[in-house]
């Protein structure tokens, strides 16, 4: 039984991790553009342009199995990948 419950929680979790996706946005702070986790506090990498962060989100994305929200200069969602 205690196989059946580990496997059921492997699972949990590895859909947990899968439902993160990887946002694209500018900081108000600088004006750079991140690239970090749905509900991270720390953005992964910082880029002087979107192009450069959005090939990097699609990266990370494209590795991990997880998706992709880029965002627009006023926060507006403008294009959203899934894996």
């Amino acid at each position: 039984m205690a196989k059946k419950d580990n496997k059921k929680e492997e699972q949990v979790v590895e859909r947990k991790e899968r439902a993160q996706v990887y946002h694209v946005k500018r900081r108000a702070s600088d004006g750079k553009w991140e690239v970090k986790l749905s509900k991270g506090e720390v953005a992964i990498k910082l880029f002087n342009t979107q192009k450069e962060a959005i090939e990097e989100a699609k990266r990370l994305s494209e590795s991990t199995g997880r998706g992709m929200v880029v965002h627009g200069l006023k926060g507006q969602v403008r294009k959203k990948n899934t894996y």
